[in-house]
């Protein structure tokens, strides 16, 4: 889409610019002072576009003309006959979208700083212009009547929901014909005592076989990958349908032979009408065509030239009620899975935004790692239960507070997040959960392991805490340090969190009263 930005504030009046398309000639435009201003108005500046010269360009065309930005209402922007969303006019404050008539303009704010013309420009009263609105009118009423990029998705609907009643009803057809195959047989004289039995007997023949390869073909689609039954199945269901209304019209013109009755052509068309889905278009041609088919041929009947004008009327509004079926059942089912895409993004919007949710809420900010509350999914881990022992570990950052006192309570955050970098990178390789407890503290839970190994893995996390250095000065060591307390469940009982935590407390409680910097284990 072409786009061209204006800055109108840096023209001066009657100055003309150009605005060059990609791909079209040139486009000048001119700037100048509304006519019809008071003597206060003119001394304020003013900003209008406007079409300096006819030029035909492809694509739809449209005359900008905005009012003196000075004036105290709002500056209103006319736009001559329609506008689509794709011309945006952008005011400094909010961004306006043009859908509306003449006598519903939009109004933009008096600070407007520019103007962006997108697509390209038609003269005023430009013939062509209203023609192109008309026939993109008529195109998406006859056509698709939604935007592009649903297309695909509302066919492989439609395509879903066809499928079983066009089988359904091709093996109707297939029934029906073989029925009245048989009854032409078994009638005396056979199928071809007479010219019309002959024509009968092969229009039943013709239409099973057609039957029989339309649905030859579906199975052989289906069998094959999804995509080629997305593809064809709807050109091969308008095919069928183009057939059987053919078929209809040709059974009711040997009927004029033996009486003056339209129903075959009636029911056939309003079947194919009710159980197809066709798009306007498709109708259009197939249904009136037929009609134009049938009325040609009738004058020929015996019955044709006395009946004309009833069979003719009668004809027509068949196809008429035929066109308007069609056209409701395909737009019902163009909204409907066009509610379904709607409904399923809301859905996959919601459920994105109940995991974001999630999240944050089981989340802990300041470090990244899950908080207290994650701990009530803990029993529901597989591995609570099939990985036992679990041990579990409550560490706790050494005189915490007095760090936050002496360094700050920023500095107190770094602290954290250091030592949850250091909580992080002791957990690679292990089987086990680590959260934020609160404050200073930090729970661990491993599985599968022993007492033994957690008092081991607890020296480690120590020792790593010690390393990593991050330096204070208020204690002898010159670095932070954490006190560890340790616990462990029996083995042949099944575990339960709250005895875990109570004892990994203890046990924390048992190293702060040895001295700080140590790992204890609860006994």
């Amino acid at each position: 889409m072409s786009r061209q930005t204006v800055h109108l504030k840096h023209l001066r009046v009657c100055q003309p610019f150009r605005v060059e398309f990609h791909g079209m000639p040139p486009c000048e435009i001119s700037y100048s002072r509304p006519p019809g201003l008071t003597r206060r108005q003119k001394r304020r500046p003013a900003v209008a576009s406007c079409v300096s010269r006819p030029v035909l360009l492809r694509g739809p065309i449209f005359l900008l003309y905005l009012f003196p930005c000075a004036v105290a209402t709002p500056v209103q922007c006319f736009l001559m006959y329609y506008c689509c969303p794709s011309l945006l006019c952008l005011a400094k404050s909010a961004p306006v979208s043009c859908a509306v008539k003449l006598s519903r303009a939009p109004f933009l704010h008096r600070h407007c700083g520019c103007a962006m013309i997108m697509n390209t420009l038609y003269p005023n009263n430009c013939p062509k212009w209203e023609r192109t609105m008309t026939l993109q009118k008529l195109r998406r009423w006859l056509g698709f009547p939604l935007e592009d990029r649903y297309r695909v998705h509302i066919e492989q609907d439609i395509v879903q929901s066809s499928l079983r009643p066009g089988i359904f009803s091709a093996l109707l057809i297939l029934a029906f014909q073989a029925v009245m195959m048989v009854l032409s047989l078994l009638r005396k004289g056979g199928p071809f005592a007479s010219l019309r039995r002959q024509g009968y007997w092969w229009l039943y023949v013709t239409l099973f076989s057609v039957t029989l390869l339309f649905l030859l073909l579906i199975v052989f689609l289906m069998r094959r990958r999804r995509p080629c039954l997305d593809t064809f199945f709807l050109p091969l269901q308008t095919f069928y349908t183009a057939f059987l209304c053919l078929w209809g019209t040709c059974v009711t013109l040997l009927d004029q032979f033996g009486g003056n009755s339209l129903s075959v052509f009636t029911y056939v068309t309003l079947s194919a009408a009710a159980l197809t889905v066709l798009q306007p278009w498709q109708s259009a041609l197939i249904f009136t065509g037929n009609c134009l088919f049938l009325n040609l041929l009738l004058p020929y009947t015996p019955a044709g030239p006395d009946n004309f004008y009833s069979n003719a009327v009668n004809s027509c509004f068949v196809t008429l009620g035929a066109f308007f079926i069609s056209l409701w059942f395909y737009r019902s089912k163009v909204s409907s899975c066009y509610a379904k895409i709607i409904i399923e993004q809301q859905n996959a919007d919601i459920r994105s935004m109940n995991v974001q949710l999630d999240q944050m809420a089981h989340t802990d900010e300041l470090t990244g790692m899950k908080n207290r509350r994650s701990l009530e999914r803990l029993p529901l881990d597989d591995r609570w239960n099939e990985m036992p022992p679990v041990s579990a570990m409550m560490v706790d950052i050494d005189f915490f507070k007095q760090f936050n006192d002496t360094y700050g309570h920023l500095a107190g955050d770094e602290c954290l997040q250091r030592i949850a970098a250091v909580i992080r990178q002791f957990m690679e390789g292990r089987e086990g959960v680590a959260v934020r407890f609160g404050g200073e503290e930090f729970f661990i839970c491993l599985f599968s392991c022993s007492r033994a190994q957690v008092l081991e893995a607890g020296e480690t996390l120590r020792a790593a805490v010690e390393r990593c250095g991050y330096p204070r000065s208020d204690l002898p060591q010159g670095c932070i340090t954490v006190s560890i307390g340790a616990a462990t469940t029996e083995a042949e009982n099944a575990p339960r969190l709250e005895d875990l935590l109570s004892r990994a407390d203890k046990a924390l409680y048992e190293a702060k009263h040895e001295g700080r910097n140590c790992v204890a284990a609860y006994i």
